[in-house]
C-alpha cells in the first residue's frame, strides 16, 4: 500500500506497512482512553498520585499496552481468518477499532 499526497509519496511506512501502524494508533487509543472511560483514572493511579506523574505513567501504560494488545489481536485474527488474502492487521485494526473488542479489552484489565 503506497501513500502519497500530491505528488509527493510517503515512501517510509511506520512499522513496516500502513495496516500496521494503524492497527497500533487503534490499540494505543483503547488504552489511552481506559482511564477516561469509566476506569476512574486507573491504572495509572497506582504509580502516580497527581500530575504529571499520572500523565507520564499513562502514557507508558499506553504506549507497552497497545502492543501487548496488538500481538494478541493478530494471534486471533491469524486464529480465526477473519480476512482470507488481505493483511493480518487490516483485520486487527477493524477488531482495535470496533466497540466490542474495546470494552472486552477494558473489562477483562479492570477485574
Amino acid at each position: 500500500m503506497k501513500l502519497s499526497i500530491g505528488e509527493h509519496q510517503i515512501t517510509s511506512q511506520p512499522m513496516g506497512s500502513w495496516p500496521s501502524f494503524a492497527a497500533w494508533c487503534q490499540c494505543f487509543v483503547i488504552w489511552a482512553l481506559v482511564p477516561a472511560e469509566g476506569g476512574e483514572s486507573y491504572p495509572m493511579k497506582f504509580f502516580a498520585k497527581k500530575q504529571p506523574g499520572m500523565a507520564l505513567a499513562g502514557v507508558i501504560i499506553a504506549l507497552v499496552m497497545s502492543y501487548v494488545t496488538l500481538s494478541v489481536l493478530r494471534s486471533y485474527a491469524a486464529f480465526l481468518n477473519l480476512m482470507p488474502d488481505k493483511p493480518l492487521d487490516l483485520a486487527v485494526a477493524s477488531l482495535a477499532l470496533s466497540n466490542h473488542c474495546r470494552h472486552a479489552v477494558v473489562a477483562s484489565c479492570l477485574r
